[in-house]
């Protein structure tokens, strides 16, 4: 959970991640695409309304 992020923020992130994963060019032997380990991600926002935001106090991070 990013809280306070906008959608173009949590897609840097999601970028950020997968160039990192793929920068430690760790090895996968078995890959027929590909020598190295690489990772797909993405990102999904939600504005909650005020009844789903107070029924759920992990969100309030």
């Amino acid at each position: 959970m990013l809280p306070n992020t906008s959608a173009e923020g949590a897609n840097v992130v999601a970028r950020e991640i997968c160039d990192g994963i793929a920068s430690l060019k760790l090895p996968h032997a078995r890959s027929s695409i590909g020598p190295y380990v690489t990772l797909s991600g993405g990102s999904a926002t939600a504005i909650p309304s005020a009844q789903e935001y107070s029924r759920h106090p992990n969100w309030q991070c």
